[in-house]
């Protein structure tokens, strides 16, 4: 049995995503240039706004509940639980 992926969309581009990858690694998968540093969810360089969907966040402090509730996530260490836009 396969498992379920999901489609994220990227700046008007789709691509499909694992629910065990996260964004920055499909990004990377597919030739899109997120920026980061650490990709452990330390730094915040990889932020970027979740405009749909629904997502689980294992970030390591890299990020406030202020961003957070703001709709901001790291893609370094967000991983997709539904259909995803970023």
């Amino acid at each position: 049995m396969s498992e379920k992926c999901f489609n994220l969309k990227i700046g008007g581009a789709f691509f499909e995503i694992s629910p065990h990858e996260t964004i920055l690694q499909c990004a990377y998968r597919n030739g899109l240039k997120i920026e980061y540093q650490c990709a452990s969810g330390y730094c915040g360089r990889c932020k970027m706004r979740l405009i749909e969907g629904r997502v689980r966040l294992e970030h390591a402090g890299g990020i406030s509940r202020r961003n957070i509730a703001k709709g901001f996530i790291l893609t370094c260490c967000t991983f997709p639980k539904s259909d995803v836009e970023i």
